[in-house]
């Protein structure tokens, strides 16, 4: 006589869920790191356009003030969990070229640019 079997034992469930589990805990973990890689990019592009944003705009201003008291913080509304600080100094001994430097770094991150320029000043 065929016996049939139309089911599975319990033994055959447990092992067929431990065998899933052991396959599916390393791609977990693999899609984890790749959502922190990629907002790790994106925090690093941010500060990249922000300190690109403020160097251009230092550059091509009619009129630049230096700041004589190390680096002057500045607020960007859209941007609050970035720290901006700008810093123009003279640069030379002509007096007329001054140096410009730009740091974007995300609060509470590894995030960070710093831009360094120069600009001729009248």
């Amino acid at each position: 006589m065929i016996k049939s079997n139309k089911g599975l034992t319990l033994v055959e469930l447990i092992v067929s869920l431990a065998i899933l589990g052991i396959i599916i805990a390393p791609l977990s973990s693999f899609f984890v790191n790749t959502v922190k890689v990629n907002k790790d990019s994106e925090n690093q592009m941010i500060a990249n356009q922000l300190a690109q944003k403020y160097m251009e705009q230092l550059k091509f201003s009619d009129s630049i003030e230096l700041t004589d008291e190390g680096e002057q913080e500045v607020k960007d509304n859209n941007y609050p969990n970035f720290k901006i600080t700008k810093k123009v100094q003279e640069y030379g001994t002509n007096k007329k070229l001054v140096k410009i430097t730009v740091k974007v770094e995300k609060k509470n991150s590894k995030s960070k640019v710093e831009l360094v320029g120069l600009r001729k000043i009248d």
